[in-house]
């Protein structure tokens, strides 16, 4: 057996102890929570779940602008999005930027702007290229004068 065959195996071994070491802790654990009256959801399914996915997707679109959407419904599924988010990333500066776009006065525009791209800054995120920065920076000198 070679020494990578044997590293594999080692590795594979262990992984496989680990598994069955937690396993006992993670179920020891659900019946302490059960205990302390912090009992799973029942009423949530997979399906919930889904239902969830498929309303993010349809609030991402309308916060894109796209299609025919209004700018308040535009403006409220951005709010959506931000809220729902469990962390500010490069999206969420995203959502900020294209908020920001709905506002009819320049204190919302330049504050919404402002946020999205600190945020995409900060993450250092070149995902979405010089253009979308580039304008949002135009949005934000045109807002925050």
């Amino acid at each position: 057996m070679t020494l990578r065959s044997l590293l594999a195996v080692v590795a594979i071994s262990s992984l496989t102890i680990a598994g069955c070491l937690s396993a006992p802790q993670l179920a020891h654990a659900q019946d302490a929570m059960e205990q302390d009256g912090m009992e799973e959801d029942d009423d949530y399914s997979f399906e919930d779940f889904l239902g969830e996915i498929e309303e993010d997707k349809e609030d991402q679109k309308r916060c894109e602008g796209n299609g025919e959407v209004s700018r308040a419904a535009q403006r409220e599924a951005c709010t959506r999005l931000i809220e729902d988010a469990p962390y500010e990333n490069d999206l969420v500066g995203t959502y900020y930027i294209n908020r920001a776009t709905t506002y009819k006065d320049a204190a919302g525009e330049c504050k919404d702007v402002s946020k999205g791209i600190e945020i995409i800054e900060r993450e250092k995120s070149n995902i979405y290229g010089k253009g979308f920065l580039g304008a949002a920076r135009n949005l934000e000198e045109a807002a925050c004068r």
